[in-house]
């Protein structure tokens, strides 16, 4: 059996996956309203995945997977949970920045935006303003589209 994909709570074991995987953290502690999703094996966190919601946009973020734990299909099932809780929230697109994976979301339907074209909200981010870096491809999927 799949382990489920669950609702996770912002702490140290979180920020530890994330740091481990190279992702930023140092925003986390900024008050937001921010959906974390992961999947453990037995108590141990493996692979993780946020929203950032920003009024009408919401923006993926941190999707990390254990190094040890890569090429069980966890970072794909958790951005089609992430894509379905946007949905579910009556958002038609999500964004995301990465400076490593366009190709990984490319596959999943993404497509490379214009950073001019992000949405206030998302442009006003600490991931936008600077925690990645001004290289880092921005992208978005339209959900309404499946």
């Amino acid at each position: 059996m799949e382990p489920a994909i669950a609702p996770i709570p912002c702490d140290e074991v979180l920020r530890h996956l994330l740091a481990g995987c190279g992702l930023p953290v140092a925003d986390l502690a900024e008050p937001m309203e921010r959906s974390f999703f992961g999947v453990h094996d037995a108590d141990r966190l493996v692979a993780a995945v946020g929203l950032e919601w920003h009024g009408r946009s919401a923006q993926l973020r941190s999707l990390a997977v254990d190094p040890g734990w890569r090429r069980h299909g966890f970072a794909r099932r958790l951005v089609g949970h992430a894509e379905n809780a946007a949905r579910e929230r009556g958002l038609g697109t999500l964004h995301l920045l990465t400076t490593t994976a366009a190709g990984f979301f490319t596959a999943l339907g993404w497509s490379e935006a214009g950073r001019a074209t992000a949405p206030e909200g998302i442009r006003a981010s600490a991931q936008f303003r600077g925690l990645c870096p001004s290289t880092a491809t921005f992208m978005a999927r339209n959900l309404s589209g499946g």
